[in-house]
């Protein structure tokens, strides 16, 4: 059963390939320089902040993804379901 935000056929790839495009402009325009000419002052450090974060998380997935246990499925008609919301 999909979830809550899953759309059917063209209206879901449209959605989410105008998202998509939405994110990468949206990054690309944000890591510009706040004027011109560009010196260490006036430097847009987003950039250099988002490729460090990109590159550690990048890293911590290779080294930790062997360990990951992801979540497991649970009948809304099981027991623990009843637990849980108690």
């Amino acid at each position: 059963m999909p979830g809550w935000f899953w759309m059917r056929g063209a209206v879901g790839f449209v959605v989410n390939a105008t998202a998509c495009a939405y994110i990468v402009v949206f990054t690309v325009v944000f890591m510009f320089p706040f004027s011109r000419p560009v010196s260490a002052a006036t430097m847009n450090y987003s950039s250099l902040m988002c490729g460090f974060f990109s590159l550690f998380v990048a890293g911590f997935w290779f080294w930790r993804r062997a360990d990951f246990e992801g979540a497991k499925y649970v009948p809304p008609t099981a027991e623990a379901m009843a637990v849980d919301a108690m």
